[in-house]
């Protein structure tokens, strides 16, 4: 086959398997964190120990003082987490404080109960510089019975001193939705409201879009269009093959009546 006929080969193909590579599925990992650039305030942000810190929005960044009599101090924020999942905490940290010994960056795990289970930490600056400089706890397997998360920015002071945060990420899987229970032999899966919680039903609104189908539970949104467009994929694959196919066979003995 020479280089020319093998073009219509090649074009065909391309123009099967784009579609194929740019519908695939990719492993998505969730940010966990709310606000963790601080582009406009501190929502979803809080400190401890209370009293003896405090955060200030500056300039697209978060300052956290720690104040005597208090030796340490941290900014955190609490989010839920599927555990078992794996989990890296970073973040910019700015560090030009005297007063502030080290600062790092740490996950803690808790239970359902509320139980501190474990935590680790990414290595500390101890050296101060007008940079933000880039810290990462590193990917973490959160503990089997975890259920929560507490992403923290966490600093040692000797006295009153300041340290600065900016583009925090808890980059992770959402937690799964617990199934239902099956309702007990016997017992009313629907029972019927009562006089005190019924509400009257709602009234739809006449000018409002109706909403678009939702994909089957643990389908893919491409998966109802998958299966015919495989069946054409086999059928062009098969017509180019008995193209090639032509294109090498020999010329017909004379009388023959066989073919293709």
């Amino acid at each position: 086959m020479t280089a020319k006929s093998a073009l219509p080969i090649i074009a065909a193909l391309t123009v099967c398997i784009i579609p194929l590579l740019g519908t695939s599925p990719a492993l998505a990992q969730d940010e966990r964190l709310v606000n963790g650039t601080f582009d406009a305030n501190l929502v979803g942000w809080q400190t401890w120990p209370p009293g003896q810190t405090s955060l200030v929005w500056e300039g697209g960044a978060a300052r956290l003082t720690i104040h005597p009599p208090a030796a340490v101090g941290w900014v955190y924020q609490d989010v839920a987490i599927q555990g078992g999942g794996d989990y890296a905490f970073s973040g910019s940290v700015r560090k030009n404080d005297g007063d502030v010994a080290a600062v790092c960056l740490r996950i803690r795990w808790y239970d359902e109960a509320g139980n501190l289970i474990v935590e680790v930490s990414s290595p500390s600056i101890t050296e101060d510089s007008d940079q933000y400089r880039l810290l990462s706890t590193g990917v973490h397997t959160a503990p089997k019975r975890a259920v929560k998360a507490r992403a923290m920015g966490v600093a040692t002071a000797s006295g009153q001193g300041s340290v600065w945060f900016d583009n925090l990420s808890l980059v992770g899987p959402a937690p799964q939705p617990l199934l239902s229970p099956s309702p007990a032999p016997g017992s009313t899966a629907n029972p019927s409201p009562t006089s005190q919680d019924a509400s009257p039903p709602a009234t739809p609104d006449p000018g409002a879009a109706p909403s678009p189908p939702l994909p089957a539970t643990g389908q893919a949104p491409w998966a109802g269009w998958a299966v015919p467009y495989l069946i054409v994929l086999s059928v062009l694959c098969l017509a180019l093959g008995l193209w090639v196919r032509r294109q090498h066979q020999p010329p017909d003995c004379p009388g023959s009546v066989l073919r293709l």
